[in-house]
């Protein structure tokens, strides 16, 4: 090949990846260096900049525009056997899914073995006694002004007349008005503050506040005598079953509960409050109501029991049934208990009722509205 045709073909690789500066300076090299050595006189050489080349933005590249690589350089790239490496068996497949199961459950535990931060009892005190208000009597119904000032008169109670409740009358928030209240004996009426009251001609809010007060220290005293190593209860546990008692009756801690009673004497009580979630009447107008109470109730001791899911929804319908957050991983209810949730994939059936299905979820603070 002639000296110039090498030169050409070497130029035109070096313009195209150095560009054409470079090609000039080299050019005039070999030239020279083919060419007899004349010397006459050095003239100040001035090379051009060569300019580097630059990395390509591949991602600024359209597809079509890249050029296609031949197999025949690929092939010690991509070396056989290697596509397995991409692929997945069934039973490696299976293998990860069981690996995967084991790490949630390993999250599960971590958040079950974390102690739970309790409440203070008095601090839980002061929040059930609000709460209780928002369920007795959330719109107020009774407070009327009168000349004497805002006073609670009597109302119709929701379930009306009952064994619980002769007169079918309430005052206040939620206080039942007892048939020797009406009498007009006043050593019969209440006594609010060492004063016989009327409860006839109503009461102010203050005598409300102090009346259902000491009805609640009331239902305390009852589930304290009634549920053995009840002090060993974390506050909001004890608020559950104080307001079970205060809601509706001595019967919430005793016979009408055999269930849960059994549950709660074995060292199930996490698993007593939820067997006690079926106390809620025979009315299915009612059912909603008293079911929120309880499950609200039940989250809010959840939430300091490690290992005890909340109850993230509720089913009303022919059927309620309740809906946990997660599996139980606290020794508070009994393997049969936990097998039983599992076999019904994290639901529980409460009763039968009455009306159309619709499902309830609890709000960003784990309760349930009205």
């Amino acid at each position: 090949m002639a000296v110039e045709e090498v030169i050409s073909t070497i130029t035109d690789l070096i313009t195209s990846s150095f560009g054409s500066g470079a090609e000039a300076s080299i050019r005039e090299d070999v030239v020279a260096k083919d060419q007899p050595r004349i010397e006459p006189h050095k003239v100040p050489e001035v090379r051009q900049k060569v300019r580097e080349p630059e990395e390509p933005d591949f991602d600024s590249i359209a597809p079509e525009m890249l050029p296609d690589i031949p197999d025949s350089l690929l092939k010690d790239f991509w070396s056989e056997g290697m596509e397995d490496d991409f692929s997945m068996s069934v039973k490696e497949m299976e293998a990860n899914a069981k690996l995967q199961e084991q790490m949630d459950t390993m999250e599960v535990q971590n958040v079950a073995d974390q102690k739970a931060v309790q409440t203070s009892f008095s601090e839980a005190k002061r929040t059930y006694m609000k709460q209780l208000k928002g369920f007795e009597n959330p719109k107020q119904k009774g407070l009327t002004e009168t000349p004497q000032g805002k006073r609670y008169m009597p109302i119709d109670s929701g379930e009306g007349k009952t064994k619980n409740n002769p007169t079918g009358k309430e005052i206040g928030f939620g206080i039942v008005i007892r048939p020797e209240w009406l009498s007009k004996d006043k050593s019969k009426w209440p006594v609010i503050e060492n004063v016989p009251v009327d409860v006839s001609k109503g009461i102010t809010e203050h005598q409300a506040n102090t009346l259902y007060t000491s009805f609640v220290e009331d239902a305390y005293k009852v589930a304290s005598k009634k549920l053995k190593g009840f002090e060993e209860l974390t506050p909001y546990e004890q608020m559950f079953w104080t307001d079970g008692v205060y809601n509706g009756g001595d019967g919430f801690v005793a016979h009408k509960n055999p269930k849960a009673m059994k549950a709660y004497k074995e060292g199930y009580t996490v698993e007593a409050m939820l067997k006690v979630l079926d106390f809620i009447g025979k009315d299915p107008n009612l059912h909603r109501g008293l079911l929120r109470r309880r499950i609200n109730f039940y989250n809010q001791a959840a939430l300091e029991i490690s290992g005890a899911p909340v109850i993230e929804s509720y089913t009303m319908g022919d059927k309620i049934r309740v809906k946990f957050a997660y599996r139980f991983m606290t020794d508070k209810v009994s393997d049969k208990f936990k097998k039983m949730i599992e076999k019904n994939k994290g639901y529980m059936d409460i009763k039968k009722s009455k009306g159309k299905s619709k499902v309830y979820s609890m709000n960003d603070k784990y309760m349930f509205e009205a």
